[in-house]
Formats: structure tokens, C-alpha cells, sequence
């Protein structure tokens, strides 16, 4: 078995069911390559998602029009300008790109923290610079802050525990706790 490599971030755990026929096949073509099972389906699902293309109408509100002034971009991409090892920008980001995704929990915090003048902010810039697609990344964060307040990332990761805390007992309970401490 291949060990991870040094810098390699920790994997995570998938578990699924699938027919004994794709199994078999998996593990022939795992052994034909001389890869481990994890690796095919790494490389099939990087495959998938270098190859399957986005509508750039499906993100945001979905009220954007192409009209030829973006490029194309597939799922990878669009994978790529989401992810972020830190969850509250990962949140905005999926906001702001695929509202449409989110979960109810997620929702909540952004409902929550929408209520929270200490945890506004004046920067609306959450992605990187120079990772291309920089057109539609600004008119989808324009569109995305006609309606929302923007968020202080640095407030956001600061109380990020609380917020999830606060989050989950007002989605048990019905309601949010007496007491609320954000710093």
C-alpha cells in the first residue's frame, strides 16, 4: 500500500454501495494500472469533473446571463473556486456561487450571522486573486450583496464554534439561546 505523501492533506472517508459488477471492474482496472482502489476513483472523479461542464445561468440566483461575456467553466473549476480549507469562507463562497446548494444547517448560520452587526464587515472580495473566471466572480458577488450583508471573515472565524453551537440548538430547539457571547 502507497503511503500518503508528506504535504498530501488528510483524505476523507466515502463509503458506498455499488453494484458487485462496477466493483469487479474497478478492482481489474486498479490492478491493470497498478494503482489502489482510492486512487481510480480519484482519477475517474477528476475525470467526471474536468470534463462536465457548468452553465454559468445555474449559479448564483440564477439570473445571470452568459451571453457569451464568460467563459465556459467545468465542474473542477468551479469546485476549485468554492474550496477553501476554511469553512466560513467556503460557506460565503457557496453562497455567493451555488445558493442553491446549501444545506438548511447552512442557511441558518448565514441567517444567523446576517443578524449580527458584529460580524459585518466592508471587504465583499472572498476569492483569490488571479484564479481565473474574475468577470463572473465579481458580477455574481455584486448580485449576491444586492440582498446580503457582507461578512467580516475574520469575525466569522473568531466565533465560528459559537455560531455552529448557536446553530444547532436553534435548529433542536426552535429557538436561539438566551445568551449569546460573539467576540
Amino acid at each position: 500500500m502507497a503511503k500518503a505523501l508528506p504535504n498530501r492533506a488528510k483524505a476523507e472517508t466515502l463509503s458506498l454501495r455499488i453494484s458487485p459488477n462496477l466493483k469487479f471492474g474497478l478492482e481489474l482496472l486498479a490492478r491493470m494500472e497498478e494503482r489502489s482502489l482510492t486512487t481510480e476513483v480519484e482519477k475517474a472523479l477528476g475525470e467526471l469533473f474536468d470534463r462536465t461542464p457548468v452553465d454559468v445561468s445555474y449559479l448564483g440566483t440564477m439570473t445571470l446571463e452568459n451571453s457569451g461575456r464568460f467563459e465556459e467553466l467545468c465542474f473542477f473549476e468551479l469546485m476549485t473556486l468554492i474550496y477553501s480549507i476554511d469553512a466560513p469562507t467556503r460557506l460565503i463562497r457557496t453562497a455567493i456561487l451555488l445558493p442553491q446548494t446549501l444545506t438548511q444547517r447552512e442557511m441558518a448560520i448565514l441567517d444567523f450571522a446576517s443578524e449580527q452587526p458584529q460580524l459585518f464587515g466592508d471587504v465583499t472580495n472572498y476569492f483569490s486573486l488571479n484564479i481565473g473566471h474574475e468577470g463572473l466572480l465579481i458580477e455574481l458577488t455584486k448580485e449576491y450583496f444586492k440582498s446580503n450583508q457582507p461578512l467580516d471573515l475574520q469575525a466569522l472565524r473568531r466565533n465560528w464554534k459559537t455560531i455552529n453551537d448557536v446553530v444547532d440548538y436553534a435548529l433542536d430547539n426552535g429557538h436561539y439561546p438566551e445568551k449569546i457571547i460573539l467576540v
